[in-house]
């Protein structure tokens, strides 16, 4: 799973760095409420997120995204007498053994990053999973 919390530099700007790293914070700490201590959640970037759900099906990494992005998107954020609210994207890839073997963790997270962007590309605040194009190589894929 990625995640990308949807117009972060906006945020910022408008609210100052102080805001931005209470929203960063916020969203960390639901992360580590929703998910299970097996599962590995790692800040990857500015306003990016990286997890690693263990065991878990497609079906019900789409459902657990959702749940978080419902979670994010209904907690309002208090800034200098204002309130912030945000909104996240995430794209989520499953591991597979794929006709050139097992994926590899780059690819995994290249693939959640592709499902990612098509959702920001197609109006934010959504979670989409990736799925592979039928005549897809694996440069395609990355």
């Amino acid at each position: 799973m990625m995640l990308d919390i949807d117009h972060f530099k906006q945020i910022n700007d408008q609210h100052g760095h102080a805001a931005g790293d209470r929203v960063i914070s916020t969203v960390a700490g639901i992360l580590n409420e929703v998910l299970r201590e097996s599962d590995i959640k790692a800040r990857i970037g500015g306003e990016e997120f990286a997890v690693v759900l263990v065991q878990t099906p497609r079906n019900k990494a789409l459902h657990l995204a959702e749940r978080i992005r419902d979670e994010i998107q209904n907690t309002p954020i208090g800034s200098q007498g204002m309130t912030v609210n945000i909104t996240a994207s995430f794209g989520i890839a499953e591991l597979t053994d794929d006709a050139n073997g097992a994926t590899t963790l780059d690819q995994l997270l290249a693939r959640a990053d592709k499902a990612l962007y098509w959702g920001k590309n197609n109006g934010r605040n959504r979670v989409t999973g990736y799925t592979a194009p039928a005549t897809a190589t694996e440069e395609d894929l990355l």
